[in-house]
């Protein structure tokens, strides 16, 4: 991604697991967890979405906090505005 990034939310679902013994029912009725992830679209590929939370813009383009969630699990991405601070 070559242009400036953009401030997104991601809303995406993940799996979960449990650990210890459990019914049949328990297990059946276990959800999957809706996360939802802030940061600077990086990439916007076939099989991930990938964010970084942390620009140094004095070392461009060196990012920290980055984060790649599968595609198959992104539900909706929504463009936030970005708001300068006023001092």
């Amino acid at each position: 991604m070559s242009k400036k990034p953009h401030l997104v939310r991601v809303e995406w679902v993940d799996s979960t697991a449990h650990s210890g013994w459990r019914s049949k029912k328990d297990i059946e009725e276990a959800q999957l967890i809706t996360c939802h992830s802030v940061g600077w679209l990086l990439h916007w590929g076939k099989d991930a979405v990938k964010l970084g939370a942390t620009h140094d813009t004095k070392t461009d383009p060196e990012w920290n906090d980055c984060q790649s969630i599968p595609r198959s699990c992104v539900v909706r991405v929504r463009r936030l505005e970005e708001k300068k601070r006023h001092e």
